[in-house]
């Protein structure tokens, strides 16, 4: 069977499983929006339609939004479909850019087409999940993460660079994705550092310039009264622009160093303990040949891939410090060994246990997002 028509057969269930689920069960609150239209969902799709209008939007970035709200311009059709359509196509393509560096970044032999299946049917129950199929960034972001990888690992590092830059604009942990051409800039002097850095602080730049005029007085022409009645991000103060981001996701959701580790966020943790337990199983590869390497007999402490996995590593680091863990999955989507260490359990005696786990996940995800229940 072709890897393509395995993924579209998964998001077509997912999707109308979803459908079928909310029509049967009532939503936690009423009013809440229609079946894909559920928590942040509703924050893209008024980005998408108004633009930024209140602080808290500005943690989403533009990216995604902007990319949807175009294609309905385009085709004139309705913007939540078409996010849902949009979103669902980005992660067939993301999955097949995971196929191709699975191809090209591991360079294993005989075992090659048995490992490659192993990380598509992996990437295709993503614990990512639901948020893949709705209207999130994270197919987008997952796309372009493994398109950064694999021009990397091509060696074409403009384009490497290029998609970086892009993916920065989709969600701002796109920034770390610079790490990959920074490497090679000391390395190998592939490319100039000056252009890597230039290029990676642009769109931040100019997203930061844009949240400046619209929320600071003196450069939006809007009365400190008004800025400070309605948003925390310069309050009358421009001085106080300066790290907005961490700013708004403190102010709305807590986010700060083991800012988490409280009593009452323990169901969280052991909700994604499965999940933390399969990326350690992958970072333990940067320093021991275990599960991946000795599955597939390739040395994951050779580069690229130490590379990729110190990456892995860093987002995982990210998840335990600083954000809410249980968006942990959703945090390392576009992270390579993530699928790897999956295709290295299928191949082990927890294959079932690890097929189930990936399948109910799937489940569980769509009935609790569709029917407004909290979830990761």
């Amino acid at each position: 069977m072709k890897w393509w028509v395995v993924v579209v057969a998964v998001r077509t269930a997912v999707v109308l499983f979803s459908l079928v689920t909310d029509g049967i069960i009532r939503d936690y609150d009423e009013s809440s929006g229609s079946t894909f239209c559920k928590w942040d969902a509703v924050y893209f799709l008024e980005i998408a339609k108004k633009d930024y209008f209140i602080d808290l939007m500005t943690v989403f970035q533009k990216g995604y939004p902007n990319l949807v709200a175009v294609i309905a311009e385009v085709t004139q059709l309705p913007l939540e479909p078409v996010a849902v359509v949009a979103s669902n196509v980005l992660f067939v393509l993301a999955v097949y850019f995971l196929k191709r560096l699975s191809e090209e970044g591991l360079h294993r032999e005989e075992d090659s087409k048995q490992f490659i299946q192993y990380s598509v049917v992996a990437a295709c129950f993503s614990p990512a999940g639901i948020f893949l199929s709705v209207p999130y960034s994270e197919s987008l972001s997952m796309m372009l993460s493994f398109l950064t990888i694999l021009f990397w690992v091509r060696r074409r590092y403009f384009c490497c660079v290029a998609a970086a830059a892009v993916a920065s604009l989709v969600r701002l942990n796109g920034l770390f994705l610079f790490g990959f051409p920074i490497w090679s800039s000391f390395a190998n002097r592939d490319i100039p550092l000056v252009f890597v850095v230039v290029v990676g602080v642009t769109p931040a730049l100019m997203n930061q310039y844009y949240l400046w005029l619209q929320y600071c007085p003196s450069w939006s022409g809007l009365t400190k009264e008004v800025v400070a009645s309605e948003s925390i991000i310069c309050n009358g103060d421009e001085t106080s622009f300066l790290g907005y981001y961490g700013k708004v996701q403190s102010a709305y959701w807590n986010i700060g160093f083991l800012n988490y580790y409280e009593v009452r966020q323990i169901p969280n943790f052991l909700l994604a303990s499965p999940f933390l337990f399969v990326c350690f199983r992958a970072a333990r590869s940067v320093f021991e040949g275990n599960d991946v390497g000795k599955a597939f007999r390739f040395d994951p402490r050779t580069p690229p891939i130490v590379i990729i996995l110190l990456y892995h590593c860093f987002l995982l680091l990210l998840a335990l410090v600083v954000a809410h863990i249980q968006i942990a999955p959703r945090l390392l989507a576009g992270s390579p060994p993530v699928y790897w260490q999956l295709a290295a359990l299928f191949n082990t005696n927890y294959k079932r246990i690890t097929l189930t786990y990936l399948i109910a996940w799937q489940l569980i995800g769509s009935v609790m997002f569709v029917n407004f229940y909290p979830w990761t």
